[in-house]
C-alpha cells in the first residue's frame, strides 16, 4: 500500500514547484467563457483594532474584496459593527496572518484585551 509520501511524490513536479494535474472534458454545444480583469483601484491603511468593535474599512459600493493582515500577536475577531470577540471570525494573533473578504459591506475588528495594528488592502472598480 503506497504511503502518503509516495502518493505526493508521484504528483509533485520539484522541477517546477507545482502539482501535476490531468483534466479532460466533453463540450458539446456553446461554451461561454468569462474573464475577469483586476480592479481598477486599490487601497490601503493600517488600523489600530481596540476592545470595542473597531472600524477597519468603510463600506464601498465597487469593492471586490478586502484583504486584513495582522501585524501582531493578538489575536483579532472580524465581523460586522456587532462583532465580538464570541462571534467574529478569527484573525490569528500571528504577524502575517490574513483573511481576504469578498464584500461591499463596512469590516470591523476587536481584541480581547489591549490593542493590535492590522493593514488591510482593498480592491474596487
Amino acid at each position: 500500500m503506497p504511503t502518503t509520501r509516495d502518493i505526493l511524490t508521484s504528483v509533485f513536479d520539484a522541477t517546477n514547484n507545482r502539482l501535476n494535474t490531468t483534466a479532460t472534458a466533453t463540450i458539446s454545444g456553446d461554451l461561454n467563457v468569462a474573464t475577469f480583469d483586476g480592479a481598477a483601484s486599490f487601497a490601503t491603511n493600517q488600523v489600530s483594532i481596540a476592545n470595542t468593535a473597531t472600524a477597519i474599512v468603510a463600506a464601498r459600493a465597487g469593492r471586490r474584496a478586502v484583504m486584513i493582515i495582522n501585524h501582531g500577536a493578538t489575536d483579532v475577531s472580524i465581523g460586522g459593527s456587532s462583532v465580538t470577540t464570541s462571534n467574529g471570525l478569527l484573525l490569528t494573533g500571528t504577524a502575517g496572518a490574513a483573511v481576504s473578504i469578498p464584500t461591499t459591506a463596512a469590516v470591523y475588528g476587536i481584541v480581547g484585551t489591549g490593542t493590535q495594528t492590522v493593514s488591510y488592502i482593498e480592491v474596487y472598480d
